[in-house]
C-alpha cells in the first residue's frame, strides 16, 4: 500500500510557474527554507518547527508557523519512497508526482519564479494519473487529524499497486 499527500504548491495566483519548475527540477519543493534543514537542526516534532518558523524574524508577519510545522514534520519523517502527492492550488488539482528521493535541504536551490524560499525537497517524478480522480478515490480530504489548510496533508485512503496501474492505464 502506498500513502497519497496532497501538496498546496504556491501561494501566487498562477501556479504554472511552480509547476514548471517542479517538472524541470524533478523536485517537490516546500517553503520555510530560512528555518534549514529539519534533519541537521534535529527539530523532532511539529511543534519544533513551528517554534523555528515563529522565531523567524523573515517569517512574522506570517499567520501559518503552526501549519508550516505539521505540513514540513510529514514531509520530511513520513513520506515514504513511491508515495504519490496530489499537486494543488486553491481546492483545484494539477499533477500528481511519485517520491522517488529522500528529504532534502538544498540552500543553493533555485527560487520560483515568483516568490518563496522552498529549500525542502523530495526528488520525485511525473506520472500519468489524473489528479482530480486520484483525490477521489482517496477519499476527497484529509486523515483525521491533519488540517486542509496546511501545505501537506497526507490523504484518507491509501492505494495499492493494481489500483495505481489501473489509474495511469
Amino acid at each position: 500500500m502506498m500513502n497519497v499527500w496532497r501538496l498546496s504548491i504556491t501561494h501566487e495566483d498562477d501556479p504554472r510557474p511552480m509547476l514548471n519548475r517542479v517538472i524541470k527540477s524533478g523536485s517537490l519543493a516546500i517553503g520555510w527554507g530560512l528555518i534549514g534543514s529539519i534533519i541537521d537542526n534535529k527539530y523532532t516534532s511539529p511543534e519544533e518547527i513551528s517554534d523555528a518558523i515563529r522565531n523567524q524574524t523573515e517569517y512574522h508577519h506570517l499567520n501559518n508557523a503552526w501549519h508550516g510545522g505539521h505540513s514540513l514534520y510529514h514531509f520530511c519523517y513520513n513520506v515514504q519512497h513511491n508515495d504519490l502527492v496530489i499537486l494543488s492550488k486553491s481546492g483545484r488539482r494539477y499533477l500528481v508526482m511519485e517520491v522517488k528521493g529522500d528529504y532534502q535541504y538544498d540552500s543553493t536551490s533555485e527560487k520560483p519564479p515568483n516568490t518563496g524560499d522552498y529549500q525542502h525537497q523530495r526528488k520525485a517524478r511525473v506520472v500519468p494519473i489524473d489528479a482530480d480522480r486520484l483525490w477521489q478515490v482517496t477519499g476527497s480530504g484529509p486523515i483525521t487529524g491533519h488540517n486542509t489548510y496546511w501545505t501537506f496533508i497526507k490523504c484518507q485512503k491509501t492505494i495499492d499497486e493494481k489500483m495505481k496501474a489501473a489509474m495511469m492505464g
